[in-house]
């Protein structure tokens, strides 16, 4: 079904990296990959990240070299063609693809209308593009979602319809590029089981990128491990320690403190009820709950980027309710679910030091 022989990718450099001893095609991101996966195989990619699980599955999605630009070496093969040979839009009659980052998925109005997108495209008659959506929403846990808009839904919840979108879709092979790693353990373990049944039972080709699933293994036909862009039978290095960092001690500081809040995207679906939450100085506090339940909702809230409209929130004495994103990162900061939604300099110095004042540059 998959077949690599001595397979190589090089993404080109970026704008103005070449010369000085580089080429256009020195940032080599798969090396002489060599391996097979046979028809209804269930496969486990496995690697830190940076190590090319991401790379490997636009290759076999036809997106690399086609879509990203980039140079192959030797051969990878799809059902017996070449990847060369192959766009996007004709591989995927055979292989479909669930990518890291749903945000770049994701793009109708509503969750029944992204089910139906690739349906209506192929010409699926509407009683068949009806049952299809139905069956495929409720084996991925939204049923009764089909009206929401997919920008509404949890990151969780959104990788959760890119598989309905492909279960739909039914093609043979599905690339799944860590689609677990947004949901919580009992998510995750819905959607494994799923997996299995849609390879057991319907024969379906699997390769799912997941770098925490190593010690899992033998759950699997097969199992690829990456190690900077080749095949390895296992980390050649011991996993990375870090060491504690001396800085201030803020024990001293204020409480911040969110009383009587009452929150809802509409009135369909209320998240929080009279909700109060206080997190003391020096404090480190563990927000779980399964997919959807607003947690990250709760973390907008606090941070200004949704509208407080009930409800207190304070540092100490200090009302922060007044105050926009910009004033309350002074006192807040937020990494968000997606970082792309947060990178957006040329260069990692100057990523890391916008914002800083000049003479502080040297952090």
């Amino acid at each position: 079904m998959i077949r690599a022989e001595d397979f190589s990718f090089s993404y080109p450099l970026p704008a103005g990296m070449a010369g000085e001893g580089r080429t256009l095609y020195d940032r080599r991101a798969l090396n002489s990959l060599r391996f097979t996966v046979d028809r209804g195989e269930f496969v486990l990619l496995t690697g830190d990240s940076g190590s090319g699980k991401s790379t490997l599955l636009l290759a076999l999605s036809g997106m690399a070299p086609h879509v990203t630009g980039g140079k192959i070496g030797g051969k990878l093969l799809v059902d017996g063609r070449d990847i060369r040979d192959l766009n996007p839009s004709l591989l995927a009659e055979t292989t479909g693809v669930a990518f890291q980052n749903p945000h770049t998925q994701l793009f109708t109005p509503t969750v029944r209308e992204e089910v139906a997108f690739s349906l209506q495209n192929r010409g699926v008659p509407g009683d068949e593009m009806a049952r299809r959506i139905g069956e495929a929403l409720d084996f991925t846990g939204l049923g009764g979602f089909e009206d929401r808009s997919p920008r509404e839904l949890s990151g969780g919840e959104k990788q959760r319809l890119l598989l309905a979108v492909l279960l739909a879709w039914d093609p043979p092979v599905y690339l799944l590029d860590e689609p677990l790693s947004a949901l919580d353990p009992g998510g995750a373990e819905q959607i494994l089981s799923l997996l299995r049944t849609l390879n057991r039972e319907k024969g379906k080709t699997i390769v799912l990128a997941e770098k925490n699933l190593a010690s899992r293994a033998d759950e699997f036909d097969r199992h690829l491990f990456l190690e900077e862009g080749r095949l390895s039978p296992g980390p050649a290095r011991p996993p990375l320690e870090y060491p504690p960092v001396p800085g201030k001690n803020y024990r001293g500081g204020p409480p911040l403190i969110l009383s009587d809040l009452d929150f809802s995207y509409d009135d369909r679906f209320p998240l929080f009820r009279n909700f109060t939450l206080t997190i003391n100085p020096g404090e480190t506090v563990g927000l779980t709950g399964v997919n959807g339940t607003g947690k990250t909702t709760l973390a907008s809230l606090l941070m200004g980027i949704l509208r407080l409209r009930s409800g207190r929130l304070t540092l100490g004495d200090r009302d922060l309710r007044p105050l926009n994103i910009v004033r309350r990162a002074d006192y807040l900061s937020y990494l968000f679910q997606n970082p792309d939604h947060q990178l957006f300099a040329p260069t990692l110095g100057e990523e890391i030091g916008f914002g800083l004042e000049r003479e502080d540059r040297d952090r």
